[in-house]
């Protein structure tokens, strides 16, 4: 046999042998867990700074009449408008992004707090003879409020989020809190950031 022929052979064959063996290891190797739209990922947990801006938030939100939040239980990704870049996250990177999103568990056991899914929520319907003060008092009391994901300032002082509550056809509302870093842990403060409702 012609000696380039036979040197030949044995680098093909070496070359199936290896060929087959990441083929069997790939075989072997456990398929990624298929993630639903949606769904926050198990592995990414909050941070003690994130589970303590968003009780800072719940802690300072009101409403009307009081009764526990009812909190989608996921976040949302954070939005920004021109006037919040020029005003209230005028200390913030120039696009703040935090498209990410994150499960709110962590806030269940809290008492005035009640998880719910925001796709299988039910928002109440004011009844027919519904005076219109109280079927408003009962949408706000029963909307969905969802907090969206949490962004930071370069040095880690300042942090913001966007809120939104839902009240079903009579009400919309929501806006930009931010919170500041302080000795006794995150606060939030009077940085006016424009509410939006309708």
């Amino acid at each position: 046999m012609n000696y380039a022929v036979l040197l030949s052979a044995i680098a093909l064959s070496s070359a199936l042998l290896v060929l087959n063996a990441r083929a069997a290891q790939a075989a072997a190797a456990p398929a990624p867990a298929f993630q639903e739209p949606g769904q926050a990922d198990p592995a990414t947990a909050l941070t003690p700074d994130q589970i303590q801006i968003y009780r800072a938030f719940i802690s300072s939100y009101t409403t009307v009449p009081a009764g526990p939040l009812h909190l989608a239980n996921l976040t949302a990704p954070f939005d920004t408008t021109q006037d919040d870049l020029t005003g209230c996250l005028k200390d913030f990177p120039e696009h703040p992004e935090a498209t990410g999103t994150h499960s709110l568990s962590a806030l269940n056991a809290d008492s005035n707090v009640q998880l719910v899914d925001a796709e299988q929520y039910q928002l109440p319907a004011p009844g027919p003879h519904d005076d219109l003060s109280a079927a408003a008092n009962k949408a706000i009391s029963t909307g969905l409020l969802t907090l969206s994901e949490i962004v930071f300032t370069t040095d880690h002082q300042f942090a913001a989020l966007n809120y939104n509550l839902a009240c079903g056809g009579l009400c919309i509302r929501g806006g930009t809190a931010v919170f500041e870093r302080s000795a006794n842990g995150w606060v939030r403060i009077n940085r006016f950031c424009p509410p939006w409702h309708n």
